[in-house]
């Protein structure tokens, strides 16, 4: 049984951070704002703040600047890091009174290195942190216990590539080799890298990375490795550094390596006078998407039924969620197969008929794949075959991001999924750059995607300049004159009702 503290019915709020491994690398970031009804429509949000000079994370929760609750409140805050099971893995109390835009700290909460390495695997399952906030109100009961799940998707750009510099015993001091490495991910900067012998010292090699196209500033990290004719890393230079929007030189190693270390090992590092470096970036972008997915409230009868001695939640689970689940994993009791260009997937036909409109009509009309039991699925690659079949089964997309929301959103509205529609335009959006801003301007019109179109033709008129002299929307607007047309319409448009405001 609950001890009575833990029985007086808390407000739980659950935050799930996703990609979490990039936290380390992160500035502070908050979660969603969640409103407690029962501490008279109070509104919150937690921040978290992994601070890399320290080692430590911090994390503080903090009452919004505009709710309509009361002046003051006193309340009671329990945090903590959930394992996978439910369980706290560390937690800590405080209570104070809190006023509007007023905060409580739990300063140093956890060693980062403990979070993110030592023991990531209880900390971080699935790459997803999962933190709890438990609030009591002082002097009151309440007779249920209100609970927000809120969830965050950390974005990060991680580039590697090797740079093979050929004919690099024939450098002398004034030249310099370039390499160029673009973006993977919107909002993230394009990165030079550049080799060149110190103009006051030959025999010392300088390597810079230089940044273009900023949007924010960022939090990166750099690693540069030299490698052997074997590919093991013989000599390796790290940093990790806060960069400005404003910086244009990222990192500097001005005394990367010795010209004279290389040509001793010639045989090994220099072969067909090629130096090969390996260079490998992780870019904070921040979240590119929270929100809260759900409330719900629990009656006080039912407390003990998630609440152990200690207090500690017990692993939420869902069997009927789980079984579907092992009918996608485990392939059982199949009775009609998709098949892709190169790939089959077994499926059942009632799960599809029940998400889909268009497989509920393929399945209760007399139409070839009802009556062969395949359907035909050409127009989609294996992989987005496969993410569009763990949706359906599951509600959830393993991996969306930039790369394959564009072909997994054609998909949706296809089989008319239109909240997968919705996730994958969220995607889409956080995604936008000068470098794929043509593709989705084309996916929104061709499926009237109003919301998306907006958020496109924003991002042309904040990049107009950038835009609209490459050649790459020069191409398009041979392409497609009359959308480009309309499109420029659009923004002028908006550049009105922008002045006007």
């Amino acid at each position: 049984m609950a001890s009575e503290d833990e029985k007086r019915a808390p407000f739980t709020f659950i935050w799930a951070i996703e990609n979490s491994s990039t936290l380390h690398i992160s500035d502070r970031i908050s979660s969603p704002v969640f409103t407690v009804d029962s501490m008279e429509t109070t509104k919150w949000h937690l921040e978290m703040e992994p601070d890399y000079e320290t080692g430590w994370t911090s994390l503080c929760i903090r009452r919004e600047i505009n709710d309509i609750g009361p002046e003051s409140i006193e309340v009671e805050l329990e945090i903590s890091f959930l394992a996978a099971n439910g369980s706290p893995l560390i937690k800590r109390r405080d209570r104070k009174h809190m006023k509007n835009d007023n905060y409580m700290e739990f300063d140093a909460f956890a060693r980062s290195d403990e979070i993110f390495f030592d023991r990531r695997n209880e900390f971080l399952p699935k790459d997803t942190l999962t933190i709890r906030c438990r609030m009591w109100r002082i002097g009151t009961s309440i007779s249920k216990m209100d609970s927000c799940f809120g969830r965050t998707h950390m974005g990060v750009d991680r580039r590697s590539t090797i740079w093979a510099i050929r004919d690099f015993s024939s450098l002398q001091p004034g030249d310099k080799r370039i390499h160029v490495l673009n973006p993977t991910t919107a909002g993230s900067p394009q990165l030079v890298l550049s080799l060149s012998f110190d103009e006051y010292d030959e025999g010392s090699i300088h390597f810079k990375v230089e940044r273009r196209s900023a949007t924010r500033d960022h939090w990166m990290y750099a690693e540069i490795s030299v490698v052997d004719v074997e590919g093991s890393v013989i000599y390796t230079d790290k940093i990790y550094d806060w960069i400005n929007v404003d910086d244009e030189t990222v990192f500097e190693f001005r005394y990367f390596l010795s010209r004279i270390r290389l040509m001793t090992q010639k045989v090994s590092l220099l072969q067909n006078d090629v130096l090969c470096l390996r260079c490998e970036f992780e870019i904070d972008i921040g979240p590119v998407r929270s929100y809260i997915e759900t409330y719900r409230q629990l009656p006080y009868s039912e407390l003990d039924e998630i609440t152990t001695e200690a207090g500690e939640v017990s692993a939420v689970c869902c069997p009927l969620k789980d079984a579907v689940k092992c009918l996608y994993d485990d392939k059982r009791f199949s009775d009609v197969i998709l098949r892709s260009a190169s790939e089959t997937f077994p499926a059942h036909k009632s799960i599809l008929g029940a998400r889909s409109p268009v497989f509920s009509a393929m399945f209760t009309n007399d139409m070839v794949e009802n009556i062969t039991n395949y359907v035909d699925i050409s127009d989609l690659s294996p992989g987005t075959l496969s993410r569009l079949l763990s949706y359906i089964y599951t509600d959830a997309v393993p991996e969306l991001h930039g790369d394959n929301a564009m072909d997994l959103y054609r998909a949706a509205d296809k089989y008319e999924l239109l909240a997968l529609r919705d996730q994958c335009s969220v995607v889409l959006k956080a995604d936008l750059s000068v470098f794929n801003v043509c593709n989705i301007l084309i996916l929104a019109h061709m499926h009237n995607d109003e919301g998306l179109l907006e958020s496109v033709h924003s991002f042309l008129l904040k990049h107009d300049e950038e835009i609209l002299n490459s050649e790459m929307w020069k191409l398009f607007k041979n392409e497609n004159p009359a959308l480009a047309t309309e499109t420029m319409e659009g923004i002028f448009y908006m550049m009105k009702r922008t002045k006007s405001k």
